[in-house]
């Protein structure tokens, strides 16, 4: 994996150098990832935050994919990651984290 900074800030990775991914900011946050696959775009990434905590990415696909995160007093608690259909959010995945 090649890691390419611009100004200490991460801007993309580039996998078998076929695959990119590009980062694009919000301030310090990453608001969204941009796919390529051979310098075509694939698909992105889109991050929602509820004040400084990532509150859940939503992946552009087939289909549509969402990771929530839910936190205790400020520290990651649980992921859920699943897909959309319709209207309906189906959990494939929920994984707690303890410390």
């Amino acid at each position: 994996m090649n890691f390419i900074y611009e100004n200490e800030v991460l801007k993309s990775v580039i996998t078998n150098i076929r695959y990119k991914t590009e980062f694009v900011y919000d301030g310090e946050k990453i608001s969204k990832m941009n796919y390529f696959r051979d310098e075509v775009p694939s698909g992105s990434a889109i991050f929602h935050y509820n004040g400084d905590l990532l509150s859940y990415i939503f992946s552009e696909g087939n289909p549509d994919e969402k990771t929530e995160y839910s936190y205790v007093n400020g520290i990651l608690a649980s992921e859920k990651n699943g897909y959309i259909d319709g209207d309906k959010y189906i959990i494939q995945r929920e994984l707690s984290i303890f410390f």
